[in-house]
């Protein structure tokens, strides 16, 4: 089928009455937005100069067919804003701390506006009054609104469903004709932003600005042609879409067996066949009873060394026979400090730290469960007056503000140092557990649960070492703690491998996104 001489005489609005169309041109519309047709016969000069510049004329600019980059099909024109709109505007400036209202006339700022979609979250409202008096920030559905300060560029479509509406802080491409709105925020979302970041037409990063809109340049295919763009858009975006929530299914169903698999774990499902396999195997109550009746020698404390009182144990699920409840009051070694939350603040201020010396570990390295992460450090003389909060190889450390309840264990080569006010320390009995099971303990769907009641706090949540001690902790026989912990890993690193495969695959899909706006904005690929 023969393409049409003029692929654009389906573009624009009907002329509006009492006007006449720019000659060769069917609608005053078209006249704006394509400017005088090229002259069948140009001049010598004109011609050669169009060639050497590689450009098409548009009214009184001109535009390279290729930008940045940005080539476009020999049947598509190269247009602005400027042309393409009954006009290019701002948003209202000035205070608006005292119009705000319960309900009435939507008023959009930055935040409503994503890519490609109005957001209502957040959305304030203003007088019909007021919105009468702001008539240049006026909206209409399919105006397109374009964020210009912060993340500048983001476009969207004003919804019909939104009626009327109005603005601030926004720049507003008014009644756009001869290009479908859509395909507009859809640009302005993509390829756009290499004129944009580019600074071709003199975008500062910060701040977009009306001319900075109206001389954005735009490649312009048929209407029909847009049209069809924008619903392969769409229907790509869709099956993406698709493939994406079942990709973050995926992720959610690994998400739950991994917390079977540490409920398994903590209850002793997980190593059911093994404890029927080894019958004999002394249970962890006598183990218990042996190690405290070495304690009041091995006490290195102040005084007479306390035996802890059990954790109380009603409403707790059974335990397999030869498990037994305890606290870590119990499991910690028979040293004074064994259990020491971190300093005041006051003892720890910013302006104490040196460039090296001892490290103090905070939450970043706990939450990262990195020890080599960060560089904070004191000298001796402040590390021998807080030598009570010191780590060693082997201590577990738990957070207790905000993130709380993560775990990090301190291993054999990490920097001697202190813990700083929002962790606690604990120095554990390894004759009666590893902490590597503390840390699968801590990590299970039951202690976070248990966090979640205790815990308290103005505007976050915080634990304290009462709350921890609190805690009752299922304790293997010591044989089986490294079954458990084998078991554990094997599953739990299956686990991350598919984990990290699905983010990989969610990654991609981000990519084929840009390279699908990529192809709809070239005309190549399934856009041809």
């Amino acid at each position: 089928m023969s393409r049409s001489p003029d692929p654009f005489l389906l573009l624009g609005n009907s002329a509006a009455k009492g006007s006449s169309a720019p000659k060769g041109r069917k609608t005053i519309a078209q006249g704006k937005a394509l400017g005088p047709r090229h002259p069948t016969n140009p001049s010598p000069e004109g011609a050669e100069r169009s060639r050497q510049e590689n450009c098409e004329w548009l009214g009184e600019s001109k535009v390279p067919k290729e930008t940045y980059g940005l080539k476009i099909p020999a049947h598509w024109r190269w247009s602005t804003f400027g042309y393409l709109s009954e006009r290019v505007t701002v948003g209202h400036v000035g205070s608006m701390k005292d119009e705000y209202l319960e309900a009435g006339i939507p008023f959009l700022r930055g935040q409503n506006v994503r890519a490609n979609r109005y957001d209502s979250k957040g959305l304030k409202y203003i007088s019909a009054a007021f919105h009468k008096s702001l008539k240049k920030s006026a909206l209409e559905p399919f105006d397109i609104v374009v964020t210009r300060s912060g993340d500048v560029g983001i476009a969207c479509v004003i919804p019909e469903h939104l009626g009327d509406a109005n603005c601030s802080d926004l720049v507003i491409i008014k009644r756009p004709h001869g290009i479908d709105s859509h395909f507009a925020a859809y640009y302005l979302n993509s390829a756009a932003k290499r004129f944009i970041t580019a600074g071709k037409v003199g975008v500062a990063i910060t701040h977009f600005n009306t001319k900075s809109v109206a001389d954005l340049p735009v490649p312009l295919p048929p209407i029909l042609e847009q049209r069809r763009i924008v619903a392969r858009i769409e229907e790509l975006f869709s099956r993406l879409a698709a493939g994406v929530a079942a990709l973050r299914h995926s992720k959610a169903q690994l998400q739950r067996y991994r917390q079977s698999v540490l409920a398994a774990a903590v209850t002793g499902e997980l190593t059911r066949e093994w404890r029927e396999q080894h019958p004999d195997t002394e249970p962890a109550e006598e183990l218990l009873k042996r190690i405290l009746k070495l304690r009041p020698s091995e006490w290195t404390g102040r005084g007479k060394y306390m035996t802890p009182e059990p954790p109380v144990t009603d409403g707790l699920p059974g335990l397999p026979e030869t498990w037994s409840w305890t606290n870590f009051e119990t499991l910690a070694k028979a040293e004074k400090h064994a259990l020491k939350a971190g300093p005041f603040g006051s003892a720890l201020k910013k302006e104490f730290y040196v460039p090296s010396g001892y490290k103090i570990y905070g939450q970043e390295q706990v939450i990262n469960d990195d020890p080599y992460f960060g560089d904070y450090y004191i000298d001796e003389e402040r590390f021998q007056s807080l030598k009570s909060c010191e780590t060693k190889p082997g201590d577990f450390l738990i957070s207790l503000v905000g993130t709380i309840g993560r775990t990090m264990i301190v291993p054999d080569d990490a920097e001697p140092g202190i813990i700083n006010p929002r962790l606690v320390k604990m120095s554990l009995d390894q004759r009666l557990i590893d902490p590597r099971l503390l840390k699968i303990y801590l990590s299970s769907s039951q202690v976070k649960a248990f966090f979640k009641i205790v815990s308290h706090g103005g505007t976050m949540d915080v634990l304290n070492l009462t709350t921890l001690k609190a805690l009752p902790i299922p304790l293997p026989p010591l044989a089986e703690i490294p079954q458990i912990i084998e078991a554990v890993e094997a599953r739990t690193t299956a686990i991350d491998h598919l984990e990290a495969e699905l983010d990989r695959q969610i990654t991609r899909a981000s990519r084929l996104r840009q390279a699908i706006l990529a192809n709809a904005f070239s005309g190549e690929g399934a856009f041809v």
